[in-house]
This record gives structure tokens, sequence and C-alpha cells, in this order.
């Protein structure tokens, strides 16, 4: 669903290709659950750099543009 969303979102403004405000803090929220959920199975190399990429993406999905 938020995948779809996301692409609709690309498609209308490509200038802010990701969710934001509520939806996208809501995908951010089901991304970081399922991170949490594989971080046991990740070298630490690896989930370091999911979070540092998790990070970037929630930042970003709650930027506000003025």
């Amino acid at each position: 669903m938020f995948q779809a969303a996301e692409r609709v979102q690309q498609h209308a403004t490509p200038e802010r290709p990701l969710l934001h405000a509520t939806p996208g803090y809501m995908y951010s929220e089901l991304l970081l659950d399922r991170l949490e959920s594989q971080d046991t199975h990740l070298t630490p190399a690896q989930c370091a750099q999911a979070w540092r990429a998790l990070y970037r993406r929630m930042a970003q999905a709650l930027a506000r543009v003025y």
C-alpha cells in the first residue's frame, strides 16, 4: 500500500518523491519495524548502513517545504 502511494507521489510531484507528513511518518514507522525485526540477521556494518538510510528517509519524509 505505501509503496503504491509513493509511486503515485513520485509521479505527481517529482520534486517531493517520498511520502511526507503523516503518511510519510507512518511509512517510516513500518520501515523501522521491519529493520528492527531484521537487525539480528544483519552484520554490524549492514545494520549501521540500514539505520543511516532509514534516518535520511525519515528526515526527508518529515521535512516541511515552505
